[in-house]
């Protein structure tokens, strides 16, 4: 269990009645994220789904071992199990998802909950870890920015000074009998060292019976999604994410493989910028510039 509160914040879509509700952990490989990091995808989802997205701040490495965020979200799933209603939404529509890291923890958060409650309705698996020792060959092939093969030698670093990165228990494709699993939807990316290891979890997912749909982007990067502002593969991602998780919140999620989907373009993917946005993201590089030279953040 967290030794303190979790914080969470909640994304609402302009709907009435109660709505489902998913729990989202962010991205960032074990070390970095947090609830702005995390909120223009879940504003994307909330919107696209009809979902309450309720994003989950949990504890990080190195100051943290991997246990410790995973305890925090599955405290955040079962508070929201016996809350939702005081945020509108309906615990009997209850899911899970992350990205990256986040996805990788949304794993192993829905495989306790298929065991011991509260029941999922789904999990929304973007580009998910499932494998933490790095044994897929796509963990080894030389990859474009931002995940290229020396940034993930530096997190498993990380994380190994608090960490047993072989150990099963964070590795959500290392479990056996998934049998009772939420249905899936599962997206990946062809230039992503985590390409193999969400792919092969889908069919693990699938030869134990559980619906999966799985949204192959071959000619997107790891962390595409978030950049539905520019590319028009990441706003048609975050559409299908979005119907997938009503039908299956809806108990009408349908097992296929989507693998013709909009591969990289050139300038014609590119869509109007936002200059608040752009502006917000200005100042978070800034911030974490600040960080990383060991000064002091700007006021």
């Amino acid at each position: 269990m967290p030794d303190g509160p979790v914080r969470l914040r909640a994304y609402r879509p302009d709907r009435t009645g109660l709505l489902p509700v998913l729990a989202w952990f962010h991205g960032g490989g074990f070390i970095f994220g947090d609830l702005y990091t995390a909120g223009a995808t879940c504003r994307a989802l909330a919107n696209r789904s009809g979902a309450i997205v309720v994003a989950v701040q949990y504890r990080l490495a190195p100051e943290h071992p991997l246990e410790a965020g995973r305890a925090d979200c599955l405290a955040a799933v079962r508070w929201l199990a016996q809350h939702a209603a005081e945020l509108g939404g309906d615990n009997r529509k209850l899911a899970v998802g992350g990205d990256s890291a986040g996805g990788g923890i949304a794993a192993l958060v829905a495989q306790h909950c298929a065991r011991t409650g509260p029941a999922l309705k789904s999990q929304v698996l973007v580009y998910p870890v499932t494998d933490m020792t790095g044994s897929y060959p796509s963990a080894s092939e030389p990859m474009p920015r931002p995940l290229t093969p020396r940034w993930t030698a530096w997190i498993r670093e990380q994380i190994a000074q608090v960490s047993d990165r072989s150990d099963p228990e964070s590795s959500a494709i290392r479990t056996p009998g998934l049998s009772g699993v939420a249905p899936t939807i599962l997206l990946t990316a062809g230039f992503d060292p985590l390409r193999d290891e969400g792919i092969d979890y889908a069919e693990h997912l699938r030869a134990a019976g559980v619906p999966v749909r799985l949204l192959h982007y071959p000619g997107q990067i790891h962390g595409f999604v978030t950049f539905d502002r520019v590319l028009a593969a990441s706003s048609d991602a975050l559409r299908r994410l979005g119907a997938q998780l009503a039908r299956s919140c809806d108990g009408d999620l349908v097992s296929a493989v989507e693998t013709d989907l909009p591969p990289a373009r050139n300038i014609d993917q590119l869509r109007w910028l936002n200059p608040s946005q752009r502006w917000h993201e200005l100042k978070v590089a800034l911030l974490l510039l600040c960080e990383w030279l060991g000064g002091v953040p700007p006021e």
